[in-house]
């Protein structure tokens, strides 16, 4: 029995992709330009891309506790929510990642050279959930509805 209107699942239409085009292009462009205007008004350095930035061998500890301990929420989620993941997957990431930049707000506030470096991190994280939401509810309005109301 076929419940979507053009009888297609969202995935398999054009307009799925432009919105997907329109949420990923989008939160990349805005999160990129904001955190470009953060690093100029604090005057702080760009981090590497894509590599572990960590202040000590402290840091680098903690870091990778917290990376084990969210793939464990992640696994015990699958196992026991698997039909509601996506809900709990959202959760786990804001949890695990906040956790983790203050983390590292707190290490950077403690051992940084540049005293500004912890305000960025403290700033970046929460801009970046607020862009990734607001792109998403924009993009795909009835998903992110739903998912909040479940």
């Amino acid at each position: 029995m076929n419940t979507y209107p053009s009888g297609l699942p969202p995935e398999h239409t054009s307009e799925f992709w432009w919105s997907m085009a329109f949420f990923l292009i989008g939160s990349a462009v805005v999160i990129f330009l904001l955190n470009m205007l953060l690093r100029k008004m604090l005057g702080v350095e760009r981090r590497k891309r894509f590599s572990n930035n960590y202040v000590n061998e402290k840091h680098q500890r903690i870091d990778w506790t917290i990376r084990m301990a969210a793939v464990f929420a992640i696994v015990v989620a699958a196992i026991f929510a698997f039909y509601s993941i996506q809900i709990y997957m959202f959760f786990i990431f804001i949890i695990f990642g906040a956790i983790q930049e203050t983390v590292r707000a707190v290490m950077e506030k403690k051992h940084a050279k540049n005293p500004n470096d912890y305000l960025f991190t403290l700033i970046q994280f929460p801009l970046a959930i607020l862009v990734i939401i607001t792109m998403a509810y924009a993009a795909f309005p009835d998903v992110v509805g739903e998912l909040l109301s479940a």
